[in-house]
């Protein structure tokens, strides 16, 4: 498989606050990829890196084989951020409207959506499990339907990498194992390489096949067997931690992993 992902000696930081330090990995295509680590370490600034908000201040990015610094395909890119948890929902927007904001870069400025877009949009909430939500305002939906709403609107360019930043962050439990199933099943069934940002590692253990830990140093760790992730375990949760072998039939189902 191609690499549509190479991150090479990357590194980050403020004056003397180095944040991530001459970090290296790769992610092929179809890989469902989840960045752990403690709060502050850097995983929302790597992903920030990855889709061109922040700058390093050295090493060099590659998104579908191309220098991050002559990149121009964003709409291949879907990003959904922690923001996203916090949307004002007394907003008058309704769903149609939200996922619709994200098609502008092919409907044009001034312009209206026809209807081949509202197709589009309307075959995006479907695949999201949203079908007959259009025309609802986003704030009479639940928590878990509104991060679906974001997920929609990420995917409605149908994106070949999709950056998600703590997606499932303040949902009820069902609502979030729904979104995770939703994601795994965007990356089996529509092969979309996904790259998450999370806390929940019994969740990423099921869908994703690589774990990248960043350390409280701004080092990377790279899962490659079961020996490793509960090393990674133990870093991120600080103890032993006594999981079921099913949480990593997904990731750990091939031999020869590699980052």
């Amino acid at each position: 498989m191609e690499n549509v992902i190479e991150v090479n000696n990357l590194s980050f930081g403020y004056s003397n606050n180095l944040i991530l330090k001459n970090i290296s990995f790769t992610v092929k295509k179809g890989d469902f990829v989840g960045i752990l680590g403690p709060n502050g370490c850097g995983k929302s600034t790597l992903l920030k890196l990855m889709l061109k908000i922040l700058n390093p201040l050295n090493g060099d990015i590659k998104l579908l084989g191309k220098n991050i610094k002559d990149f121009k395909d964003w709409s291949s890119i879907g990003y959904v951020s922690q923001k996203a948890n916090s949307f004002n929902t007394s907003f008058p927007a309704t769903v149609e409207e939200i996922v619709c904001a994200n098609l502008y870069s092919k409907i044009g400025i001034f312009k209206f959506p026809n209807k081949y877009h509202r197709q589009l949009v309307y075959k995006t909430l479907e695949t999201v499990g949203l079908e007959g939500c259009a025309t609802k305002l986003i704030g009479n939906l639940s928590g878990g339907q509104q991060q679906r709403v974001f997920i929609a609107r990420a995917l409605v360019n149908n994106p070949k990498i999709l950056f998600l930043d703590e997606p499932t962050v303040g949902i009820d439990t069902e609502y979030e194992s729904a979104i995770y199933c939703l994601l795994g099943k965007l990356n089996k069934e529509q092969g979309i390489t996904i790259v998450m940002v999370t806390h929940d590692i019994e969740n990423i253990a099921l869908h994703a096949n690589k774990l990248l830990y960043i350390s409280d140093k701004g080092n990377v760790t790279k899962a490659k067997d079961e020996s490793m992730i509960k090393d990674i375990l133990k870093k991120v949760y600080g103890y032993d931690l006594n999981f079921e072998a099913h949480y990593c039939k997904n990731l750990f189902k091939k031999e020869g992993i590699k980052c």
